[in-house]
């Protein structure tokens, strides 16, 4: 076990694929599921991973990455069997599958990059207000 190896009192960066990330990082879900990902990872669920081992989780966010410290008194816990499982594990479930569905929909019917659309659509509207040019120096575009 990596913990093994970090002094007392040692911190560790520990980094996975972030389910509820993806979005933000592949862009389209299919490309997050087209990679070599075997384990597919939620902050929730590795906070209480990293806490049933003994360790103390100070930050942590959905990209997945944590700052994890190694107590002084950290004892080795055998991982044989272990099942970390709480009463909100189901509620994390059906926040996954809402969020993936969200993300798939999305990215069928948003083919081109949503911000771009927005930004074109809003561009169209200054140029038909006969405002573009004057919006941009106001902005410092040229």
């Amino acid at each position: 076990m990596l913990a093994e190896i970090i002094s007392p009192e040692g911190f560790m960066i520990v980094q996975l694929p972030g389910l509820f990330y993806i979005h933000r990082t592949y862009g389209k879900p299919i490309r997050y599921f087209q990679n070599a990902h075997v384990y597919n990872y939620y902050s929730y669920h590795l906070k209480a991973f990293f806490e049933t081992l003994g360790l103390k989780v100070i930050y942590s966010d959905e990209t997945c990455t944590f700052l994890i410290k190694k107590p002084a008194s950290w004892q080795k816990k055998n991982t044989d069997g272990l099942t970390v499982w709480d009463k909100e594990m189901p509620e994390w479930s059906r926040k996954i599958g809402d969020a993936l569905k969200k993300y798939y929909v999305l990215s069928i019917f948003d083919r081109v990059n949503p911000y771009r659309r927005i930004r074109r659509c809003a561009v169209k509207l200054l140029e038909l207000a006969g405002i573009k040019d004057t919006v941009k120096k106001l902005i410092g575009r040229k």
